[in-house]
This record gives C-alpha cells, sequence and structure tokens, in this order.
C-alpha cells in the first residue's frame, strides 16, 4: 500500500501536468500563428508526460514511462518542425528585403 508521501507526490505532480495542459489548451484555442499553436500543443504534450510519469511512479508500472518517451520523441518532431518554419520565414523575410 503506497504511503502518505506518495500520495502528495502524486497530487502535486498532477496539479502541474494540469496546469501545464490547461495552459496549452488556453494558448492553442486563443492563438491562430502556427508557432504559437505547436508550442501549445508541445505543452500539452508536456503535461500529458508529467501526468503519465506521476500515475507510473505511483503504480509500480514501467509503461506510463516508456509511453512519455514516445510522447517525448514526437515533442522532438515538434520542435525540429518549428525550428525548419522560422529558418523558412527567416530566408522568405530574407529575400524580401533584397
Amino acid at each position: 500500500m503506497p504511503e502518505i508521501h506518495d500520495y502528495h507526490l502524486l497530487n502535486n505532480s498532477l496539479i502541474v501536468g494540469v496546469l501545464l495542459f490547461v495552459l496549452g489548451v488556453i494558448g492553442f484555442a486563443s492563438r491562430r500563428n502556427p508557432v504559437v499553436v505547436l508550442l501549445s500543443v508541445g505543452m500539452m504534450l508536456q503535461g500529458v508526460t508529467i501526468t503519465l510519469n506521476a500515475f507510473s511512479a505511483f503504480h509500480g508500472n514501467w509503461l506510463g514511462q516508456l509511453f512519455s518517451i514516445f510522447i517525448l520523441a514526437l515533442t522532438v518532431i515538434q520542435g525540429i518542425i518549428l525550428l525548419a518554419m522560422a529558418v523558412s520565414q527567416n530566408h522568405t523575410a530574407e529575400k524580401s528585403h533584397e
């Protein structure tokens, strides 16, 4: 049976995960800029990752942590897409000034 410390740790982790997810949803719903939308999706994914890790550690199961690694890989791919978008926009802006 989990100790009281484990419940507090789970509670705090869930609060942080939900806050990240809600901030991501607000950013996703309120902006139309594709860069901000992708950053908001990344924030939502990080909130889900924290929640999965918290439940995984609480139940002593590694499946949630393995799934979190998959989510982190998706976040890295999203970062690469954001970088490509920024470079493309910068390249387009430089060509228009010439």
